[in-house]
């Protein structure tokens, strides 16, 4: 909380109300608790230990079952055949992952996203006590990548 305040103090006036709706709903303050704790919408641990942060990959099967579909409303039979056609997939890409084969890779600009912010995190820790929180967030906004 103290090094959000940090932060808030740095934003224009025109931001504060964003500041204050971020820490009514994820920081919190020293006399209430965020309506959504910390431990629910932090990815630290999940970057170090290299799980996935979003839900892209279930919103990439969704994405596919409603293409695979062709309408919103299909029959019952089609729905249930479609989804056994998944299961079949899922179930031989665990196959070829158990025998030894690779799961599918992502693409070389995430990986590299992902490395950087794992280092960033593996880096935090140790060197909160030399760098200044500003200087700290100043490092981070260069590992980001240009909306290209």
């Amino acid at each position: 909380m103290k090094r959000f305040g940090q932060v808030v103090s740095l934003l224009p006036p025109e931001l504060q109300p964003l500041a204050k709706y971020f820490e009514r709903n994820y920081v919190g303050t020293f006399v209430t608790a965020p309506v959504f704790p910390i431990s629910f919408w932090n990815a630290y641990s999940r970057v170090l230990d290299g799980i996935p942060r979003t839900s892209n990959s279930a919103e990439g099967f969704h994405n596919r079952l409603n293409r695979s579909l062709s309408s919103k409303r299909p029959p019952m039979w089609r729905f249930l055949s479609l989804i056994m056609k998944f299961q079949h997939s899922t179930e031989s890409s665990l196959t070829k992952i158990s025998k030894g084969g690779l799961p599918r890779l992502q693409r070389p600009k995430y990986r590299a996203l992902n490395y950087r912010l794992q280092e960033i995190c593996k880096k935090y820790n140790s060197r909160m006590g030399t760098l200044k929180f500003r200087n700290w967030i100043s490092r981070i906004a260069v590992h980001l990548p240009n909306n290209k």
